[in-house]
């Protein structure tokens, strides 16, 4: 291999001169679909020349590659070979931060070459994306995707939008791309027609001429490689366009419409002698064909491609400022030097692409700041948005969380819980402690319920508040069996009188007092339901032994109980403004019977858990059944009709209350309180891991008993 004697001169892009058409290779490196944060960082250029010969300079390339183009002119040592030149972009500090792929040249004594050096970067995210699992992410202007990668539009590889390498036809060197169509790189003595490599000595393609020469009357067209000429058998000369005997003097003149050139008449019209000249119309890179019109040359561009005075330039490159799409915050001039748009944009905004954004938007995912625990991607309205990694499913500040546990961020930002978060849900102790917790109510203030007696009179009545705090006793020493009602006032509660047994009917104000007696049941039959309305206390006994079980009502104020219902086994009670309901544990069934007195009904005949089984919202009634094997939670219209199920396949549900369009119920086996819409729907566990005895709800808060001699009052928000 020769060391080559070479010569390198930069030509800044925005004041390059015409390069001349001496010997060497005019070289153009072009960077417009690098970004400008990219570009910004290079200062230098590596040159490597391998092939016939083998050369590398490194030069200093900073001031030219922010206009977006560098050109120089190569002088090899060799007269003719064939060499490939690449070249990587350099920052200060040596880093290679964009590469040229290899471009083969034809080198020929005395005439000049071209080639052009397409810088891309080194990294995905330099050029702008980042691919991902379904972001909003996408590759910059002047690229495309092809296999997961951003290649450049004007890529021969890649070219346009295709993913496919430009073909090489005969008589070129390499495939060229202008970013919209595939090109030819023709060899030396070749030229492009019609998409074709053609010799440019030909007679037929002249120079850089796509048309015929036109021959001499009696002769053959001839061409020397620049201008179309005409030979004469022999004993024949050139005499104006025609061929006379060698001897014959030749007089006269060319024809009108044509021109003498070199002995020959060339018409004025044609390309190849256009007006008056005796030399082809020239055809400027890219361009497909010459033409001449009222005696001036002119050309047609390739496809791609469009006129911008001599030149033929890239149908996506500006000729003038007004070709250039104006910006909003900004504005676009032309590069005539590149031919590319150069956009300035206003105070405090960025250029990414073709756009002027803010300083505080983003242009590629790499402006983001990703949360802790997730990631973050630029979408295409130059807005961050961050994403979470599982098990984190929520962006809270500059974390990613997962609400459904984070005692900070319990089911949502900056929702703190003082308990322990679980489901989304934030889950506090009320109370601990308790004694065989039975039943259950609440109201705005506070939570109430039953410490059941185990003997005697040590039973209590019990209160906390709902926001926390200590648990305190309304009613102590009482003989409770454990249901309790209240209203927006007071409380009521079954006692046991200590001495004989009998059973009667309590309240106490909910502010603390002493107890009143409302009526004392002649049976001492235990008590197995208790329910309020506006006016009255409904109080059911089951019966024992053969002995029927009956339904009482007795007024708020107390007096003598009235029987509603008897003959039965009652369970629990629910009322609404109509009718009283309950489930048989004798013969099985619901039972409803009105308010105001009168015969008691069946509305249906399953069997139906007889402890908390039943509710009402006044438009239906709802209740669980109790087989173990295959139990379900039903919906009735009160007013009768068909049975809905709610839910099917269940083991013992109980607690079964109704309130804000859900209905709700335990899974004793299960462990869990779920719910589901009124009317049917999907089941939703609300809280696990607790084996509830009572449940109530208030307008944000789900609440439950757990029994056993440590009992305990817990509190779900939200329910």
């Amino acid at each position: 291999m020769r060391r080559a004697f070479a010569l390198l001169t930069l030509l800044a892009a925005c004041k390059s001169p015409p390069v001349p058409s001496t010997f060497g290779v005019n070289v153009t490196v072009e960077a417009g679909s690098l970004p400008s944060s990219v570009r910004s960082q290079i200062v230098s250029a590596s040159l490597s020349v391998t092939g016939d010969e083998s050369y590398s300079r490194t030069f200093d390339i900073k001031s030219a590659i922010g206009k977006g183009d560098v050109r120089f002119r190569y002088i090899p040592g060799i007269q003719s070979g064939s060499i490939s030149l690449a070249l990587d972009a350099l920052s200060s500090d040596g880093t290679v931060v964009a590469s040229a792929p290899a471009v083969t040249v034809d080198i020929t004594a005395g005439h000049a070459s071209s080639a052009t050096l397409l810088l891309g970067g080194t990294t995905d995210d330099d050029m702008g994306t980042t691919m991902g699992d379904g972001g909003d992410n996408t590759c910059e202007p002047g690229t495309h995707s092809c296999d997961g990668t951003c290649v450049d539009d004007r890529s021969v590889d890649h070219c346009a939008m295709s993913c496919t390498a430009c073909p090489v036809t005969a008589n070129a060197s390499a495939a060229t791309c202008d970013g919209t169509t595939c090109g030819l790189q023709c060899n030396n003595g070749f030229h492009l027609c019609d998409g074709s490599c053609v010799d440019s000595t030909n007679a037929n393609s002249c120079n850089m001429s796509c048309t015929p020469c036109t021959p001499p009357t009696g002769g053959t067209a001839t061409c020397d490689g620049t201008s179309c000429n005409g030979s004469c058998p022999s004993g024949q000369k050139l005499c104006f366009g025609m061929c006379i005997p060698t001897g014959m003097a030749c007089n006269g003149s060319c024809p009108g419409g044509t021109h003498e050139c070199n002995g020959n008449c060339f018409d004025n019209a044609s390309v190849n002698s256009c007006g008056t000249s005796c030399t082809p119309c020239p055809v400027p890179p890219n361009a497909t064909m010459a033409t001449c019109s009222n005696g001036t040359c002119g050309f047609v561009c390739n496809s791609g491609y469009k006129q911008c005075g001599s030149t033929c330039i890239p149908s996506t490159g500006c000729c003038m400022n007004s070709d250039c799409a104006q910006p909003s915050n900004g504005v676009a001039t032309c590069d005539t030097s590149s031919n590319t748009c150069v956009i300035a944009c206003n105070t405090n905004y960025t250029k990414c692409g073709t756009d002027c954004i803010s300083l505080s938007a983003c242009c590629v995912n790499s402006d983001c700041t990703p949360p802790t625990n997730g990631t973050a991607s630029c979408n295409s309205s130059h807005t961050c948005v961050p994403a979470c990694n599982a098990p984190y499913n929520a962006v809270c500040g500059a974390n990613c969380v997962d609400t459904t546990t984070d005692v900070n961020n319990c089911g949502g930002c900056e929702m703190a819980c003082a308990g322990t978060c679980a489901i989304s849900r934030c889950v506090v102790t009320l109370a601990s402690g308790q004694s065989n917790l039975e039943r259950l109510a609440v109201d705005s203030t506070n939570v109430y319920w039953l410490n059941q007696a185990s003997g005697g009179c040590n039973g209590a009545l019990m209160k906390a508040p709902i926001a926390g705090g200590t648990a305190a006793p309304l009613v102590s020493s009482i003989g409770t069996q454990g249901y309790l009602a209240i209203d927006s006032s007071a409380v009521y509660f079954d006692d046991s009188i200590c001495s004989n047994g009998s059973v009667v009917v309590r309240s106490v104000p909910k502010a603390g007092g002493t107890p009143a007696t409302l009526a004392t049941s002649t049976s001492t039959f235990a008590a197995t339901g208790l329910a309020v309305d506006t006016g009255s206390v409904y109080f059911s006994q089951q019966g024992f032994m053969g002995t029927a079980g009956e339904v009482w009502v007795v007024p708020k104020a107390g007096g003598t109980f009235t029987s509603l219902a008897t003959g039965m086994a009652p369970g629990s009670l629910s009322v609404d403004s109509t009718n009283l309901y309950w489930a048989d544990a004798s013969s099985g069934g619901l039972f409803k019977t009105p308010v105001v007195g009168g015969g008691s009904t069946k509305i249906s005949n399953d069997l139906i858990n007889t402890i908390d089984s039943t509710a009402t919202d006044g438009t239906n009634v709802f209740w669980s059944t109790s087989t173990g094997s295959n139990d379900h939670v039903v919906q009735l219209a009160v007013a009768g009709g068909t049975q809905t199920p709610l839910a099917q396949g269940l083991s013992y549900p109980r607690g079964v209350i109704v309130d804000g369009g859900f209905v709700y119920w335990n899974n004793p086996l299960q462990n869990t309180i779920v719910r589901v819409p009124v009317g049917g729907g999907t089941v939703t566990t609300i809280v696990t891991g607790y084996a509830a005895v009572a449940l109530a709800v208030d307008s944000t808060s789900l609440y439950w008993t757990v029994g056993g001699s440590a009992g305990k009052v817990m509190k779900a928000t939200p329910k």
